[in-house]
C-alpha cells in the first residue's frame, strides 16, 4: 500500500514557466482522501512552497533546502544546518570571487546582501521570504543556516562550483540550474 508520494518540482512537476499544474491540486486532495501523503521536494526555500501549494499546505508535507528543512503542518519534523563556523568560511570565500552572490537561507527566510542585477531580481522570485541586511555575517549563529546558494553572474559549473569543491569539500554541492550552485550539509 502507497503512503507517501513525494516529487520534485524544477524540471519535473512544475510547468516549463516553472509553476505547479493546477490539476496537481485535486489530484493531491484525492490521495490525502485515500491516506497517501503528498510531499513537494525541492531546493527550494519553504516559504516559496507554502505559497505555492496553498491550496493543499495543510494536508501536504514539504522536504526543502535539497532535504534540510522538512516540515509537515507548519511544524519543523527535519533541520538539518551548516556549523556557523563553516558558514563563515564559504562566505568568505565566496566574496573573495568576483562574481558571485550568496544567500544564507535559513528556517523561515533567505538573507541576502546585494541588489546587484541580475542576482537580485532572480533572487525574489524562488525566495518567497528575504531579507535584505547589511552584511550577511551579522545573521551567522544567529539563526540556523539551511543552505548557501550562491548565483554566479557566469555559469555555475564554471565560476561558482570550481571555486566551492576547492573549499567544501565536507559539504554538498548541488546545481541549481544555469547560473546557481547550493552548499548544504
Amino acid at each position: 500500500m502507497i503512503k507517501l508520494i513525494a516529487t520534485d518540482l524544477d524540471g519535473t512537476l512544475y510547468t516549463p514557466k516553472g509553476e505547479a499544474p493546477a490539476e496537481i491540486f485535486p489530484i493531491a486532495q484525492k490521495l490525502f482522501e485515500r491516506g497517501v501523503l503528498f510531499v513537494p521536494a525541492s531546493g527550494r526555500q519553504y516559504a516559496n512552497l507554502e505559497k505555492t501549494f496553498a491550496p493543499i499546505k495543510d494536508q501536504a508535507a514539504f522536504i526543502a533546502e535539497n532535504g534540510a528543512l522538512v516540515r509537515y503542518r507548519g511544524k519543523t519534523l527535519s533541520l538539518t544546518s551548516l556549523e556557523p563556523e563553516k558558514v563563515a568560511k564559504y562566505l568568505q570565500v565566496i566574496r573573495e570571487t568576483e562574481g558571485l552572490y550568496p544567500i544564507l537561507c535559513g528556517e523561515n527566510c533567505a538573507y541576502i546582501e546585494d541588489t546587484v542585477e541580475p542576482f537580485f531580481s532572480r533572487t525574489t522570485t524562488p525566495y518567497s521570504s528575504y531579507k535584505l541586511v547589511n552584511d550577511l555575517n551579522e545573521v551567522i549563529g544567529k539563526v540556523p543556516c539551511c543552505k548557501i546558494s550562491v548565483f554566479s553572474m557566469d555559469k555555475a559549473e564554471k565560476q561558482s562550483y570550481p571555486v566551492l569543491s576547492t573549499v567544501a569539500c565536507e559539504a554538498k554541492l548541488t546545481h541549481s540550474g544555469g547560473h546557481w550552485c547550493d552548499v548544504s550539509n
